[in-house]
């Protein structure tokens, strides 16, 4: 694809979100500057009465500041672009989203306003209160952040001390924008770790885990490890959990785009991706990477309505940031600025 071809491409897409219909009604596409968690393809309106979604925007948000970060020519087409993606930015009311309480909410739906539960627990919304903390029009204030690290849970898990988080993405999707290499709240300063470290951490007690494989599952060792939140066969692997007594977050499915690129264990991540090949079949179609991948289903008809979507784009944002060619635009649009004191 050429320079001038991705232009086009992020425009059409930017003035859609730019125009697109911001009324919080059920057919519409978002409010207050947020979007539904589902947009139909054609029409862009709200599906399946989903709620408005702080994370998703907040990822969508990060993509387009990284564009915008990338697409820096002064020609018209690019200044269009940083013009548009400054003015989603500055659009959004992070500080409603509050509503009154401690921690941002989850979501909010126009037929019954906020849902009850808020972003509690480490999980994969350091991307959003960033965004959020660095607002330069409706930011919230650092307090929320640090309410959000005072529910965070800090284990021992097979030698290895660590912010808990079960699923493998949680400790990957903001790396894909910050580099938190170096950084540290108040939270880290205290466990002397930051978030880069903490992560690196939660990969090795992974890679622990399947090397020890408590469950007998197929192909799991050492250098086959990647357990995280993925679809599967729901019907099989339902029985499967039964006859095993396997809780329901541990599947046998493996995620491919929780290793691939994943900076802070680039070695185990490389050495992971060449250990696949012996079961390419399973774990590939038509040379793309498949979204999981389990020994013990061939069903290819099953596997390939499943290939990496969104995760395919979370690899490559992590892939060029570790050859140093993206850059997110977080501090470039003055997002930092609102961070001091909490970072």
């Amino acid at each position: 694809m050429t320079r001038a071809d991705a232009v086009q491409r992020s425009l059409a897409t930017l003035r859609f979100f730019r125009d697109s219909d911001q009324s919080g009604s059920p057919e519409a596409t978002g409010y207050k500057g947020f979007y539904y968690h589902f947009l139909d393809m054609q029409t862009g309106i709200r599906m399946w009465r989903s709620e408005l979604s702080m994370i998703d925007t907040a990822m969508l948000i990060a993509g387009a500041l990284t564009a915008a970060s990338y697409f820096n020519a002064e020609t018209k087409e690019e200044i269009e672009l940083r013009g548009i993606v400054d003015a989603l930015y500055r659009r959004i009311d992070w500080s409603w989203t509050l509503d009154g309480k401690a921690t941002i909410r989850l979501g909010w739906k126009p037929e019954c306003g906020f849902l009850n539960y808020g972003w509690d627990g480490y999980n994969e919304a350091i991307v959003l209160y960033v965004l959020a903390l660095g607002s330069p029009t409706h930011p919230i204030a650092g307090d929320s952040f640090e309410a959000w690290t005072g529910t965070y849970q800090w284990e021992n898990l097979y030698g290895y001390d660590f912010l808990y988080a079960g699923p493998l993405f949680i400790h990957q999707f903001s790396h894909a924008w910050i580099d938190f290499r170096g950084i540290q709240d108040r939270f880290m300063r205290e466990k002397r770790c930051d978030y880069f470290e903490n992560s690196r951490r939660a990969t090795e007690v992974q890679r622990e885990y399947a090397r020890r494989n408590p469950h007998g599952f197929a192909g799991y060792d050492e250098n086959c490890w990647g357990v995280t939140a993925c679809d599967g066969p729901s019907q099989q692997l339902s029985n499967f959990r039964k006859l095993n007594r396997v809780p329901n977050y541990v599947e046998q499915n493996l995620t491919q785009s929780r290793w691939v690129g994943f900076d802070p264990c680039r070695n185990r991540c490389l050495v992971v991706q060449s250990n696949i090949h012996p079961f390419s079949d399973c774990a590939r179609s038509h040379q793309r990477y498949r979204f999981f991948y389990d020994l013990r289903w061939r069903n290819m008809d099953f596997l390939d309505r499943h290939l990496t979507r969104f995760d395919l784009r979370h690899i490559e944002d992590v892939v060029d940031n570790c050859q140093q060619v993206i850059c997110i635009g977080l501090d470039r649009m003055n997002c930092m600025g609102g961070l001091h004191g909490v970072f």
